[in-house]
């Protein structure tokens, strides 16, 4: 684990961040003796060579950032965090700079019993011009500084645990090749919200850059392939695509498998259902009585502008770069949530950023495959957790502070795209928040907890079962079973608040429900041979295939209808999943009946990548 995370977190270009600053310089030189940091390090020194490692402790260099959150998960102590975030944090004269000066990059354990201690690599931006003293042993722009760690602030037997540990398990134990894949679905979700993050579909592939890889990466390789990584990693964090291909030797032994059988698949259908369904009719009446009520979608908005604007302000007045922001009671809120709540009417984007031109596109593309198209959209946590934002919020526990939303989901039908309406369902259950012990959200995450993913749930598993074809395969519906759980989790907002910030949230322990098959196997979220195909974002993968498995929406959607779900998940963002899918499944659709689209909310505003027509081969 520790040679996984160097690779992904030392001089990887998908997180270098480009942005130059012009501090305000101190009144000397900044030496080595001058960076002790509050009296966190000592023996500071210029260059690897100056301090004691051995060349085999050298060699055996972990990468800061996620060894310090691995060791707040498995010891409940913040004590390394708190370094990091100090010496992350020191501005020296010239605080208005939002980015960190320096960054604790990597880190050594050095000798063994009671002398046992741990270095750390500090390196400075290129922008920090004042440092002397210090090489740039790398060659990369990156001045760097070494220096012994004073650990007396964390208690002697959690640092001998955490020294124990990295000596016997992260840095030693062999990961299996599941393990090294889950690795990598974690990291590709922690940080697609800043990266744009992904991972790419090898499927039938045993190189890369192969068939599906785009023309110029491909003439930028030269020639050059990789054969057999175990993960491809693509991000666009600034506007150019960018790849991690990570190779590995695994040793040889069982790899979790799921086998398939005919029972899978759904009775064939001459002609998939075209009468419009109950929750159809539904829809449409609910989007006619909010008209009634509340006028034109314009004159709606206007109710709530004070408070959007506030929070936008609030918002603008944050650095740039910085992507999460707090609220009250302990709630952090992503920036680009804000981004839609003031978009405004999303039909109106243009023709590669309007979504409903590309579902149309989509939902035709399944009818001739006899396949029917549910499209559920995920409400950002800010339009559902509206009172948890700074400003003055609505006294109303149910508005809806972006009725432009609404619009969206009333287009998509008028379009024939029949959706699944959530919003009305998250805040109606807001209110039962103190009868449970978490929310419909997590606080310091971007996604649902197990009671917004069960609602959700609920709510499409309730439109399958209205399907003609439903009564024949429920005849042979497998019996779920559902098992308590927990499990740990810090959230993918906290590492985007500022720097000082960041060691008041802690990892939190979180309930999930895993379901299980009748002979006691964890639901599998792989089943090219499902009748249902759940297909989209993130929201797909949180508690099914990170942290908890077995337990997110698509598992409880099988629980529900008793009925196998294929997943496919685009950590992206939604608008990439449908060519995934397609690549991987062209074969099975036979065997498809509906697939559910899910998509956080955020994604339909201005995304990154675009809406690009269907490229079926």
């Amino acid at each position: 684990m520790a040679n996984l995370d160097y690779a992904a977190y030392i001089a990887n270009p998908i997180r270098f961040d480009p942005d130059t600053f012009f501090p305000k310089a101190p009144a000397k030189k900044i030496k080595p003796a001058d960076c002790s940091f509050g009296g966190l390090l000592s023996r500071q020194c210029g260059t690897m060579a100056e301090t004691p490692l051995t060349p085999e402790e050298r060699n055996s260099a972990m990468a800061w950032e996620p060894l310090q959150k691995k060791l707040w998960q498995l010891l409940k102590t913040n004590g390394f965090a708190k370094i990091g975030a100090a010496i992350n944090s020191t501005k020296w004269a010239d605080p208005s700079v939002y980015a960190p000066y320096q960054e604790a990059t990597a880190a050594y354990l050095h000798g063994s019993g009671d002398g046992a201690q741990m270095w750390i690599k500090i390196e400075f931006k290129p922008w920090v011009t004042f440092v002397e003293g210090m090489s740039d042993e790398g060659k990369d722009g990156f001045k760097a500084l070494y220096g012994k760690l004073n650990l007396d602030a964390i208690d002697k037997k959690t640092v001998e645990n955490a020294f124990a540990w990295i000596r016997s398990d992260y840095g030693k134990r062999v990961l299996t090749r599941d393990e090294a894949n889950d690795w990598a679905v974690i990291l590709a979700s922690y940080w697609y919200p800043k990266l744009n993050t992904d991972i790419e579909d090898m499927t039938g592939q045993q190189q890369w850059p192969n068939e599906n890889t785009e023309e110029g990466i491909v003439k930028e390789m030269k020639g050059l392939t990789i054969t057999k990584p175990f993960v491809v990693i693509h991000g666009n964090p600034q506007g150019v695509m960018l790849y991690n291909v990570f190779v590995a030797d695994f040793p040889l032994g069982k790899t979790d498998t799921t086998v398939f059988t005919a029972r899978d698949a759904a009775p064939r259908m001459e002609k998939t259902d075209t009468a419009a369904s109950r929750n159809f009719i539904d829809n449409n009446d609910r989007f006619s009585r909010e008209s009634t009520r509340n006028g034109d979608y314009g004159t709606w908005a206007l109710k709530t502008a004070e408070f959007r604007k506030e929070v936008t302000d609030i918002v603008k007045a944050l650095p740039p770069t910085q992507m999460g922001f707090k609220g009250k009671d302990d709630w952090v809120f992503f920036r680009k949530d804000i981004d839609v709540v003031n978009a405004g009417d999303l039909n109106a984007q243009p023709a590669d950023k309007n979504p409903i031109p590309h579902l149309k596109e989509f939902k035709k593309f399944l009818e001739k495959k006899n396949i029917s198209l549910l499209f559920a959209v995920v409400p950002d946590k800010s339009e559902v957790y509206f009172e948890k934002l700074p400003g003055r919020a609505p006294a109303d526990a149910e508005a809806v502070i972006n009725p432009y939303e609404r619009k969206f989901l009333k287009d998509a039908q008028d379009a024939g795209i029949e959706v699944i309406d959530l919003l009305p369902l998250f805040l109606a259950a807001k209110k039962d928040d103190a009868k449970n012990k978490e929310g419909i959200y997590q606080k310091q995450d971007t996604h649902w907890t197990d009671r917004g993913l069960e609602i959700a749930a609920e709510a499409i598993a309730g439109r399958i079962r209205q399907y003609g074809w439903y009564g024949r395969a429920a005849e042979s519906a497998v019996l779920y079973s559902v098992k308590d759980t927990i499990f740990i989790r810090q959230g993918d907002i906290v590492d985007k608040l500022s720097e000082s910030d960041r060691a008041a949230y802690p990892p939190v322990t979180l309930a999930a429900k895993q379901v299980f098959t009748p002979d006691g196997a964890r639901f599998k979220p792989n089943n090219p041979q499902a009748p249902i195909v759940l297909i989209g974002d993130s929201f797909t993968g949180v508690f099914e295939i990170v942290d908890c498995k077995g337990a997110g929406v698509g598992a409880h959607i099988a629980k529900k209808t008793g009925l196998p779900v294929d997943i496919i998940t685009s950590w992206g963002g939604g608008p990439q999943v449908r060519e995934k899918f397609l690549r991987a499944r062209m074969k099975t659709l036979p065997g498809k009946r509906v697939v559910v689209y899910l998509m956080v909310e955020r994604d339909l505003y201005n995304y990154g990548g675009g809406w690009a027509p269907l490229e079926v081969k």
